[in-house]
């Protein structure tokens, strides 16, 4: 058995491609699902991430709120989720997979 340990590429993170909908903007990936949406009211950002299952099989979700003043246009929030989502996604320095 070989041990090896996976890092990131921290230079070429992973293309997140969003599905741009009238009431927000998505993600779908196997085991996870990503929604961005604007609060009219709040006037903020809210960026939700699903995880379908934990180790013990339970649906877990997370939410992460920004005011609009951070990211005025949907483009600029888009980029703020993107580099969330590049932190809170990828794989940690530290985890072994074996091969």
């Amino acid at each position: 058995m070989q041990i090896t340990v996976v890092q990131p590429d921290r230079q070429n993170p992973p293309a997140l491609k969003w599905d741009h909908q009238p009431h927000g903007s998505f993600i779908r990936r196997p085991t996870t699902e990503v929604s961005l949406l604007f609060d009219s009211t709040a006037r903020r950002w809210t960026l939700r991430i699903y995880k379908k299952q934990t180790s013990f099989g339970h649906p877990v979700t997370y939410e992460i709120a920004f005011k609009e003043r951070y990211s005025p246009t949907t483009e600029q929030a888009i980029a703020m989720a993107n580099r969330i989502l590049n932190v809170e996604l990828q794989t940690p320095n530290s985890e072994p997979s074996c091969v």
